[in-house]
Parts: C-alpha cells; structure tokens; sequence
C-alpha cells in the first residue's frame, strides 16, 4: 500500500476496561461492551460479567514464568461509552483521509507483562517499515503498558500525547474493586447484588492484570504519601516491613479480595491463582517502573537522553479532584478498610497529580490540565484535548487544519443538540413522573404553540392566525372539559394517548390540524351565522 508521507500516522492506546471483549467464534457477540453487554449477561445468569472470569489455571513458558491460561476471548476495537467523542473526532479524520489512525486494543484482563509484549508487537508491525514518526496517545494506564515501547524505540515517535497517563507510582485504588466488584460510586450503596455492578468481584478476582497497580518496594513514593498505599489509625504510614500486599498470606490474614466475599473456605487453587497474580504484577513492575525510589533516574531510558530529544510529550490531565492515596489498616485487628480512602490529595479522581505530570527518566514534557469538572475516565471525551490535537497533528498544513476545524464545530453542533435532547427527556420524565401522563401531554400542548404564537408576525404570515387562535380556542375548551369531568375522563382507555395524537396533529407544520378544524367546521357555521344576521 503506497503511504502518503504528509499524512500524520496517529496510534491509539485506550486505558483500563476500554477495549471491547468479543469471543472468537461467534461473530462479533459482545462479551465486554457496556451497557449493553451487562444486560445481556445479567438475563443470562451472569450478571456484573460473571462470564468474562479468566481460568484461574497457571503454566510455565520458556523462562520458568507462570502464565495464565487462555480462554476464547479477545480485544475487538474500543468501548464507545468510555471515549465516543475522542473516537468519533480521530476515526473522522481517518475517513476523511486527514490522518491514518491504528487503535492498539488489549484485553485488559490478563497480565500487564503479556500485555506489554503484544503492544510492542503490534507497535512495531505499524512503525518498522514507515518512514514516518506517529503521534501516540494513549489513556490512563495505555501509558502504561506502552512505556516499554516508548522508552526502546523513541526513533518510531514524534509526539506523545499523554491523557491521564499512569507509569510511576502504583496504587491501592484496586483493593476496593477486588473486595466490592466495580461499580459506579453513587450505586455502592445499594450494589450488594451483582446486577448493579458492571463487574462483578468474582470477574475481578480472576483478572491477573488488575493486581499490576500495587506498589513495589523501591517504587518512587509521591512526597509525603504512604510507600504501600496503607495508613494506619494513627496517621502512621505503613512500610513495606509492617504488610507485604504482593503475598497472598497477607490477603488471607486481611480478608481482601476473595478471601472478604467467597462464603466457603478458599481453594488451593484459588490461593495459588492470586498469588501468580501477585507474582506476574510484581515482575512487570520492578522491570519497568523499579529504580531505586528516583523517578528521574537515567536508568528508566533504554537509550540515551538524546535519543529522546525530538520527542514532543504532553501531559494532559487534572489536578483539582479529591484522589486516593491510601486506606485505613488495623494491624492488630487485621482489617483494611477499603470502602473509603483515608488519605486523599489532588488528582483526577484515579491518579494523584504528581502520577499523570511525571514522566520516567525525566524526560521533558509539557504539562496541560484538563477541563475543570474532567476526571481520570471522562477526559479523553474533552473538548479542551481535541483541540490540542488538532494543534498537534495539523501545525504547517493550514488546509487539513481547517478541514479539522470544521469537523470539530460540526461534533459540538451535534453535542449541542445531544445535549438538548437529554434535557427536554429528563424534564418530561419528571413530569411525567410528578403529574403523569396528563400533565406531561399539557405540557407539550402548552410549549411548542406557545412559542410559535409568539413568533408569529401578521405582516409575513397572516394566515397563521386562523390556525394558532382554532388551536388555542381547541386547547381551552378540552381542558375546561377536562376539569369538570375528570372522573369520566381518566376511566376512558387510551384516551391521554388518543389526545397526544391529537394535539401533534392540531399544531404540526405538516398537518396544521387547528386550521383544518377552521376551514372544515368552524368557518362553514361562521358563514351561516353570518348570513342569517344578513
């Protein structure tokens, strides 16, 4: 395939729960693909994704490493829920020849060291042979498993767009999902059943790459937070020496995970299957992001320094939201408390500030913060980002730059009108709710009329007259009607139905039904009045 070298070369990299699951036979059937997908496996007795468990079965590969087994399912393009607005602005230059977008999915279940080596894979088979540097972006821990890649082959690479980047310093942030299943903050409350929860603790105790965010010993520590992610009562934080959170004896001792939910007594095998977890997350981490506590340290780089120097990198992320650093532990009672974090700092609700704003060997970088009311998930869906996008990818080539424009004033019309529609559906679904259907059906008898009665101006359109004074003289009488006698109305079947139908035919463009009830009945017995008084 001939390239065409003034096109930018664009590489996706979604973050955590963001690549589509799909089986490998059967089509394109959605085992991960929210909400949807949480539907279907709720009506199938698989309710939270019960169905997406890994087998929790180990073997060795060539270098005496425990992998976990496969099942018959992989990573099929990117969950549209999570960054529809950042998808539909690049796949729209990509269609329109703008730019020649590669989206890099990965199964999100499995462990990070495996994850790593299949992102470079696929790298590779996009950059090797090109000529051009891309542009990768990459969200949340898409950083991440990409690092790797970055850091031996920063030739491949112009710019590094980095949204909600996570690399050093791991995080506790997990433990809550392992013991609670994963769910939408305001529902956890009431998410004691499986059905509330878009992943169940049984999915997420099977899943080897969500144990790759503990910290490891000889991590870099953010300044003034716990090394472990564990605070005791006191305010004391808890060392590496005090709770080792990469044994499974200390998930046992504490009641994490499995060891909180199952009722029966944990299986060997289910006691080996986390501790390959823990084991594999452990490996991952102290070969990428392990340097002796220095986050600048040189030995990061795979090259030199000035390997690096063409490399644009932008950190784009938020610094001004409540984001956790540590959960309460009870060391004599052998409890963390994992239902709320007992040590919070800036951040983006995910990563504190310090995490996103930092880059491994100290590279430069140039720090942008997000959208105000933006959070580690929703900013990849920024207006804020886009734009910075477009400045990147688009800097001496004024014509694709307004063509970029356009498409990007386009999807804010549509975002606009997106947004219109959500409002006028949540304010007639209170209505409805508050004064049912009657109210609702005044309502949109009373709104549109009465807008378009305002708007009229006998000198342009004197006909209307006729047809807004019939509608209103229509309106009144059924509601007076209606008040003396609602007994009877509210016992006649579908008659609020029957009066929706009736009041879109009474005021639409197309039928201008008041006009018709004019010419055909009201105006034959004004004539005749008329002529009688003649």
């Amino acid at each position: 395939t001939m390239v065409d070298p003034s096109k930018p070369l664009v590489i996706y990299i979604p973050g955590l729960y963001a690549s589509k699951l799909v089986p490998l036979e059967g089509g394109r059937k959605r085992k991960w693909n929210p909400p949807v997908s949480g539907i279907v496996s709720a009506l199938h007795g698989q309710a939270g994704h019960r169905d997406l468990g890994l087998p929790i079965s180990w073997d060795t590969n060539e270098d005496g490493d425990y992998i976990q087994d496969e099942d018959d399912i992989y990573a099929y393009d990117c969950v549209k829920v999570i960054q529809g607005k950042m998808l539909t602005f690049l796949e729209t230059l990509d269609q329109n020849s703008l730019i020649e977008l590669h989206k890099v999915v990965w199964d999100w279940r499995r462990t990070f060291e495996e994850t790593e080596k299949l992102v470079v894979e696929e790298i590779a088979s996009i950059c090797k042979n090109d000529d051009r540097k891309a542009t990768l972006i990459t969200h949340g821990c898409g950083a991440m498993i990409a690092w790797p890649t970055i850091s031996s082959n920063p030739e491949w690479f112009s710019t590094w767009v980095n949204a909600a980047g996570w690399t050093l310093y791991g995080s506790t942030k997990h433990l809550k999902e392992f013991n609670l299943g994963l769910t939408h903050e305001l529902m956890q409350v009431i998410a004691k059943k499986a059905i509330l929860k878009a992943l169940s603790e049984e999915a997420m105790f099977s899943f080897a790459g969500l144990y790759s965010f503990l910290p490891v010993q000889g991590e870099a520590v953010l300044e003034g937070q716990s090394e472990t992610g564990l605070v005791k009562p006191d305010g004391t934080f808890c060392s590496f020496d005090d709770i080792d959170l990469h044994n499974v004896f200390t998930w046992e001792q504490y009641s994490l995970g499995i060891f909180d939910w199952k009722k029966e007594e944990v299986t060997l095998e289910e006691k080996a299957h986390i501790q390959y977890c823990l084991d594999a997350a452990k490996r991952f981490r102290k070969k990428h992001f392990v340097r002796n506590g220095n986050p600048t340290d040189p030995s990061y780089l795979d090259k030199d320094a000035s390997a690096y120097g063409h490399l644009k990198i932008v950190c784009y992320g938020n610094d001004q939201v409540a984001t956790h650093n540590a959960f309460e532990v009870n060391m004599e009672e052998k409890v963390v408390s994992v239902a709320k974090s007992k040590v919070t700092s800036a951040g983006d609700k995910s990563l504190p500030s310090a995490s996103w704003q930092t880059i491994p060997g100290g590279l430069e970088r140039e720090i942008v913060v997000s959208e105000k009311r933006s959070t580690h998930m929703s900013m990849i869906n920024d207006k804020k980002l886009r734009y910075l996008l477009m400045d990147t990818l688009f800097v001496e080539d004024n014509g694709s730059r307004t063509r970029c424009q356009q498409i990007l004033k386009d999807m804010e019309d549509e975002t606009d009108q997106a947004k219109l529609v959500a409002a006028i559906f949540l304010i007639f679904s209170f209505i409805l709710g508050y004064g049912g259907l009657k109210l609702m059906i005044d309502v949109l008898g009373l709104l549109y009329p009465a807008f378009m009665t305002l708007q009229y101006d006998p000198v342009v359109a004197p006909q209307d007259a006729v047809q807004w004074m019939t509608y209103w003289l229509v309106y009144s009488t059924l509601q007076i009607v209606e008040g003396l006698f609602p007994i009877i109305f509210k016992h006649i079947p579908y008659y609020f139905s029957a009066k929706m139908g009736i009041m879109i035919w009474l005021c639409h463009p197309d039928t201008m039904g008041a006009k018709v009830i004019f010419n055909q009945l009201l105006r034959p017995m004004i004539d005749k009045e008329n002529n009688k008084t003649a």
